[in-house]
C-alpha cells in the first residue's frame, strides 16, 4: 500500500525540487532549514476510490485512508525521521515544479501574502499557491490534473524524483543507483509509448472487424478516454512548512 501512498507524495516533491533551485522572492520562505507537515489526496478518473495521506513533519509518521463509497480503510505508517528540507541562497522568482519549466502558459500572480502561479501542460495542469501564514509558517496549496497525451503514461514525475535522488541522496550508494536508473528512463518511455501505440491499432483492429454492436461501442468509449485531454487522476495537496533554523547542516 505504500506505492498508493507514493503518488500524493508526488506533490511535495514537486515543491521541493521547485525550492531546491528557485531563489528568494518576497512572501516566499527564506534561506534556512524548513519541517513539512503534509496533507494530500488523490483519486484517478472513473474510480470511485480516494486515497488521502497526512503525514507530521516532526517525526515522518503518515496516515493513509482509502474511501471507496462508504468502506473505508486506514493504515499508519511509522515514520523514520522528520520531514525537512534545505533552501539554499539563490537567485530566482517565484517558482514552478521542475515537470512545469517547459510548459507553455505559465502564469504568476500577486495575492495578500503570496503567490499564485500556474502552468498548463500536455500531460497535466498545475495550480500552485503559496502564503506565508506568519513569521516562520508558510502554506502551500498544490493542484495537480494529470491528462491524456495519445501516449503512453509520462515518467515526469519518476525522473523528478530520482533527480532528487541524485542529487540529494543519504549515501553515495543512493546517488548512484538513481543516477542509474535516470539514464535508463528514455529507454523505458520510448518502449511504453510503443506497447501504448500498439494498444491503440488493436483495440481499432477489433472495433473495425467486430460485428457485436455492444463490443464495438465498449471499444469507441474507451478510445475516447485515451484521446489526448481527458482528465486521468487530480491530485491536491497542504503543506505547512515552519522554520527551525536559519541554515542548514
Amino acid at each position: 500500500m505504500r506505492a498508493t501512498i507514493f503518488l500524493p507524495r508526488l506533490l511535495v516533491c514537486a515543491v521541493l525540487g521547485a525550492l531546491g533551485s528557485y531563489g528568494h522572492a518576497a512572501e516566499l520562505p527564506p534561506p534556512g532549514l524548513y519541517r513539512i507537515d503534509f496533507d494530500g489526496t488523490m483519486q484517478f478518473a472513473g474510480n470511485p476510490t480516494q486515497v488521502r495521506s497526512t503525514t507530521d513533519g516532526a517525526n515522518g509518521d503518515t496516515t493513509a485512508v482509502w474511501k471507496d463509497g462508504k468502506r473505508e480503510v486506514e493504515r499508519q505508517f511509522k515514520g523514520n525521521a522528520p520531514v525537512t528540507h534545505c533552501i539554499k541562497p539563490s537567485k530566482g522568482g517565484v517558482p514552478l515544479p521542475p515537470q512545469a519549466q517547459a510548459c507553455t502558459g505559465q502564469t504568476t500572480t500577486a495575492i495578500k501574502d503570496g503567490w499564485i502561479t500556474s502552468a498548463s501542460c500536455p500531460s497535466m495542469n498545475i495550480r500552485l499557491t503559496i502564503r506565508q501564514l506568519d513569521k516562520d509558517r508558510w502554506e502551500y496549496v498544490n493542484d495537480v490534473t494529470m491528462v491524456t497525451t495519445g501516449a503512453a503514461p509520462s515518467m515526469a514525475g519518476m525522473e523528478m524524483i530520482l533527480k532528487q535522488q541524485a542529487e540529494h541522496g543519504a549515501t553515495a550508494e543512493e546517488r548512484a543507483k538513481a543516477r542509474q536508473q535516470l539514464a535508463q528512463l528514455p529507454a523505458m518511455q520510448k518502449e511504453r509509448n510503443t506497447q501504448y501505440a500498439d494498444t491503440i491499432a488493436h483495440m481499432r483492429e477489433e472495433m473495425n472487424n467486430t460485428t457485436d454492436p455492444e463490443e464495438k461501442a465498449a471499444i469507441q468509449t474507451a478510445l475516447a478516454r485515451m484521446a489526448p485531454g481527458n482528465p486521468t487522476m487530480h491530485g491536491a495537496s497542504r503543506q505547512i512548512w515552519t522554520r527551525i533554523g536559519n541554515a542548514c547542516k
